[in-house]
C-alpha cells in the first residue's frame, strides 16, 4: 500500500522525471509553490489515536526537564515501532490469506465514530437531541468484501454483546475458511 500523503520533497522528485531539461531546485519549487497556492498545507491526514500516543504526546509538550523529554519521545517512538510492526504482520496475513490453497481467513473489524441523524449544521441542531447510529466494519481480505452492520441507539447500545452479535451474523452468513485471523484496534468490546 503506498502513503497518498505528498510532500515538497515527493512533489520535486515527481516533477524531475516528467521535466528533465529544467533547473528547478527543491528551494525554488517550494517557494513558487507557497506564492501560487498560498492556501494550500500539507499535514498528516486526521485519524484516530490510541491512548499511549495521547499520553505520550502530552508528557513530552508538559516535560521541563530535557531527561524527561528524551524518555517520553524514545517511548513514543518504540511505541510506534511498534504498531508498525503490527501492520507489517497484518500486511502478511492479508497476503497469505490470499494465495490460492490458502487455508487461512483474515478479517479486521472495526466500530466506526458514532454517526449523528440528521447531519445538519445550522445553529438550531446544536441544542436538539440527534439520533445515534453505529457501523460495524468487518472487512475480509482472503476476498476483498467489506461487510457493514449499522444500527441506531433505539434498537441497541455499542458494547460487547452488539460487537459478539454483528460478529455471529457475519459468521453465519459468509464462509470462512479453517484458520480465522482477527484483527482489531483497542476497543474493549
Amino acid at each position: 500500500m503506498r502513503s497518498s500523503i505528498l510532500t515538497f520533497t515527493g512533489f520535486t522528485r515527481l516533477f524531475k522525471p516528467k521535466n528533465p531539461n529544467t533547473l528547478v531546485t527543491y528551494k525554488l519549487y517550494t517557494k513558487v509553490f507557497k506564492q501560487e497556492f498560498p492556501k494550500l498545507s500539507f499535514r498528516p491526514p486526521r485519524s484516530d489515536t490510541c491512548r499511549v500516543c495521547d499520553e505520550l504526546a502530552c508528557k513530552i509538550k508538559a516535560s521541563k526537564k530535557s531527561s524527561d523529554l528524551v524518555v517520553s519521545k524514545s517511548a513514543l517512538e518504540l511505541h510506534h515501532r511498534k504498531a508498525g510492526q503490527a501492520l507489517r504482520v497484518l500486511k502478511q496475513n492479508a497476503a497469505s490469506s490470499q494465495l490460492p490453497g490458502s487455508n487461512q481467513s483474515t478479517i479486521c473489524i472495526d466500530l466506526q465514530q458514532v454517526l449523528f441523524v440528521p447531519t445538519l449544521v445550522h445553529s438550531d441542531m446544536f441544542y436538539k437531541r440527534q439520533l445515534s447510529c453505529y457501523n460495524f466494519c468487518v472487512h475480509m481480505f482472503d476476498t476483498d468484501k467489506a461487510i457493514m452492520c449499522m444500527w441506531h441507539e433505539g434498537i441497541a447500545q455499542r458494547g460487547s454483546n452488539e460487537m459478539i452479535s454483528c460478529l455471529l451474523q457475519v459468521f453465519n452468513t459468509h464462509d470462512f475458511k479453517d484458520d480465522l485471523v482477527v484483527w482489531r484496534d483497542n476497543c474493549a468490546g
